[in-house]
């Protein structure tokens, strides 16, 4: 499907008549599949450090080495729990560990609900009352303004508060954006795979990533930049694009949507007044 998207092949399909990648980028369920599924073609142990290394950030507690066989690979289970039910996005059950992964489409807003993770959580100790995992891990994925430890670690204040005593003891609880996911198992993936497989996965991940306007890399902002760069052997100041000017620490990639919006006429007046030293 990811492919199909990217080379405009969805005209008339159930995803819908006209298919531009647009369309597609708002959609939280098609980036958690595309990268997820992608995950779990890995081997169970590759999975496992993935889940891991993505905890690291934001999560203290020290996790087993190993948790034996990748048991089940679920999208969206539903749960029932007293109050009605639950569709986690993304459930793994290993062996001794269990990982419910809850994503949010974008990586700097406020969008991951304490309640709705706490729900999560009761609905799956009531789902599996009679299972013993040595941990339950909880990985939300997107949905917060910033992923500073302070502010994970007041997330999952807010999340254990709202499930028993009991079940907060065998819960560790994580944060981690996509652009950081992708970052965290980069790395593994080219290490632990065959060279072309491994190539190939990481290329369809930041495809999908792209796709759904999520930057691969951290975001290089101009504030903190120097104010003079070097461009092919020539010295511009920053200073003297009036283009800058409004967004002092703008990402790169809001830089080229306003590029967008210039006229070709308006973007050469502007490149004009850049002063070359």
């Amino acid at each position: 499907m990811l492919n199909a998207i990217h080379h405009r092949k969805t005209r008339g399909s159930v995803y819908g008549q006209e298919p531009k990648e647009e369309l597609y980028q708002s959609y939280e369920d098609l980036l958690t599949a595309s990268i997820w599924e992608r995950i779990g073609y890995l081997p169970d142990s590759v999975i496992w450090h993935i889940v891991k290394k993505a905890l690291a950030a934001s999560c203290s507690a020290e996790m087993p080495l190993i948790v034996g066989a990748l048991e089940a690979f679920r999208f969206w289970p539903r749960w029932q729990f007293k109050e009605g039910w639950v569709e986690p996005d993304v459930f793994l059950q290993f062996e001794t560990c269990d990982v419910i992964v809850e994503a949010k489409r974008f990586d700097d807003a406020d969008q991951q609900n304490p309640e709705q993770l706490a729900q999560e959580l009761t609905a799956y100790f009531t789902t599996y009352p009679k299972r013993a995992p040595t941990c339950v891990v909880l990985l939300a994925v997107g949905g917060l303004p910033d992923y500073e430890k302070n502010i994970v670690t007041c997330l999952r204040e807010q999340v254990l508060s709202r499930i028993s005593a009991t079940s907060r003891q065998r819960v560790q609880f994580g944060a981690i954006s996509w652009s950081s996911l992708y970052r965290a198992l980069e790395p593994i993936v080219a290490g632990s795979a065959d060279t072309a497989a491994g190539t190939r996965l990481l290329r369809d991940m930041k495809r999908a990533l792209v796709l759904h306007d999520v930057a691969p890399r951290d975001r290089v902002w101009l504030a903190d930049l120097s104010q003079e760069i070097q461009l092919q052997g020539l010295n511009i100041s920053l200073e003297s694009f009036d283009g800058f000017a409004p967004w002092p620490r703008c990402s790169p990639e809001l830089l080229v949507k306003k590029a967008y919006d210039w006229s070709i006429g308006d973007a050469y007046g502007r490149i004009q007044q850049w002063r070359i030293q």
